[in-house]
């Protein structure tokens, strides 16, 4: 039988729901403007290749490089910083800069290996074909005067000379300049006289010591052979494996011989290379070991 008291009973039993809690509101932020997002550094993979991009060339705000502004928005290199490295094909580009007139832009086609160092793309030129445009000539400020009488045939034909066809031409399409042509001052007075050598030369082992320089950079100065004659010191041009031979030293100590092959360039009078291969050499025992190399 049904009572009160077990009616009471199974109102204790039965679970009180809760009432819902309103969820809180999340506050909306408004968009952060344009100019103060971050600008998120893109690299591109070494041993890329652009061909015939065309750009610009223009100083770097604070670093002593010259940087490649590429101009095709179809390019996948449009949005990348890239530092252009030293060698003849840039001494030639800065030749066609320091020659061109006020009112021209000068684009370049430029064609090059891309290499990375740290959070940087560098850009190894091996083609560089010039493209003049030319900016409208400003108007005149005065009318020019009529002219009273006009010219009978002979003042006409009287400019008609060579050197003035050859000079109406330079006007017209622009004079190319040589990279003979370079005068004293684009040399850098404080470095030495070396032996020309072609862009590209490649150095197989050679031995030697890698150092810092004055300037900071790194360089790889040669061992003397058996007569007591070593090649001029060259700088390492920054890439991945420059990065390698960096943490070997750290590893081995600044001491540390090795055996380096790369291509070497010639910028400005003064000698690059770009490190291929390297490898550490094992020092000869007293009992007269063969002198075998570790593998790198």
């Amino acid at each position: 039988m049904f009572t009160a008291a077990c009616a009471a009973a199974l109102l204790m039993m039965t679970p009180v729901q809760d009432a819902p809690r309103a969820q809180p509101t999340e506050a909306v932020q408004p968009p952060m403007p344009a100019s103060l997002v971050p600008r998120r550094v893109r690299l591109l993979p070494e041993g890329s290749e652009l061909v015939d991009v065309r750009g610009t060339i223009g100083r770097h705000a604070s670093l002593p490089y010259w940087v490649l502004e590429i101009d095709d928005p179809r390019s996948i290199a449009r949005d990348v910083e890239l530092f252009m490295l030293p060698n003849r094909r840039l001494e030639e580009m800065e030749l066609v800069l320091r020659t061109a007139r006020d009112n021209e832009i000068v684009t370049f086609e430029v064609t090059g290996e891309v290499l990375a160092y740290g959070s940087r793309n560098y850009l190894l030129a091996t083609s560089a074909p010039q493209l003049v445009m030319r900016t409208a000539a400003p108007e005149p400020t005065t009318a020019p005067e009529p002219a009273t009488t006009a010219p009978d045939d002979g003042e006409a034909r009287s400019d008609d000379s060579i050197e003035s066809i050859m000079r109406d031409l330079d006007e017209a399409v622009g004079a190319i300049p040589r990279a003979s042509d370079r005068s004293d001052d684009m040399m850098d007075a404080a470095e030495s006289q070396t032996t020309p050598i072609d862009d590209g030369t490649l150095l197989v082992h050679r031995r030697g010591h890698v150092v810092r320089d004055v300037r900071g950079g790194w360089r790889f100065v040669f061992d003397a052979d058996a007569h007591g004659a070593s090649d001029p010191s060259v700088t390492l041009l920054p890439c991945l494996q420059l990065e390698r031979i960096q943490a070997t030293l750290t590893k081995r100590g600044r001491s540390t011989p090795m055996l380096v092959s790369g291509q070497v360039y010639t910028y400005r009078n003064s000698r690059y290379m770009l490190p291929m291969t390297f490898q550490v050499p094992r020092e000869r025992t007293r009992l007269g070991g063969v002198n075998d190399q570790s593998d790198r």
